[in-house]
């Protein structure tokens, strides 16, 4: 999981293959909204219009969009998802449309309830014309116990995503049209204190929040593509030393 982290703020005249490259804390960047005192916002996703959809674990379990580019943005409330405590992962599994991780994670347990993890599918194609959001149960994942970052690996009828359970440390594909999973990938360097969110970008890079680690399976050599089976541990690409 992250830290509580009630502050957005946005990169500007960066490309993000730059910002990767970049060593320095330097970027250009100013503050976007700050949430009140109690608010815990978890994740990101950036619509085709440039406006960010974020999911809430506290104080409760919401999706917001939040235009970035407007000049004092006002938090718009999506969505509640009224069977669960925590909204976490998210990604565009569709044009405007979003897959989100729900389920029972607080801060009290320090994690989730076994068959409490939903994927929702949260349709905001019409949202501008008319204000309605499409919210819809993607898959249930009754063996995952606290699922977490979610990212997509390719869009569309016949795509999939993953999706990390950082208690397991197991990270779950699931077919988009279908709804069902399969366990991907199970590594001891992801399990407890287990992995956190991941991405993909030909390789799939995830993050070791106890160990201060991103790790990283390549498409070459010593690992599968992300549509592939991984056949050796992943690596380790960086380490925060400052243990933020």
């Amino acid at each position: 999981m992250l830290p509580y982290l009630p502050l957005l703020a946005a990169l500007s005249g960066l490309s993000a293959a730059a910002a990767l490259a970049t060593t320095t804390l330097g970027a250009p960047h100013h503050l976007v909204h700050q949430f009140d005192n109690g608010f815990w916002a978890e994740n990101i996703a950036v619509r085709s219009n440039g406006k960010l959809l974020i999911t809430m674990i506290a104080p409760y379990p919401q999706v917001y969009q939040l235009d970035p580019l407007a000049p004092n943005p006002a938090p718009e409330l999506i969505t509640t998802f009224p069977n669960h405590l925590a909204a976490l992962g998210i990604d565009e599994i569709n044009p405007d449309v979003f897959a989100v991780v729900a389920n029972n994670f607080t801060t009290s347990a320090g994690g989730s309830t076994p068959g409490s993890n939903t994927i929702y599918s949260l349709d905001m194609r019409t949202y501008d014309a008319d204000g309605k959001v499409n919210v819809s149960v993607l898959a249930q994942i009754p063996d995952a116990v606290f699922l977490n970052g979610l990212t997509t690996i390719k869009g569309g009828d016949g795509g999939k995503f993953l999706t990390s359970d950082s208690f397991k440390g197991q990270i779950f594909e699931v077919d988009i049209k279908s709804g069902s999973s399969k366990v991907w990938l199970d590594d001891p360097i992801l399990h407890f204190p287990a992995g956190s969110g991941q991405r993909t970008s030909d390789s799939v890079f995830w993050t070791k929040l106890d160990r201060h680690i991103v790790y990283v399976t390549t498409n070459g050599g010593v690992a599968g593509p992300v549509n592939g089976t991984i056949t050796e541990p992943g690596k380790v690409v960086a380490i925060d030393t400052r243990r933020l």
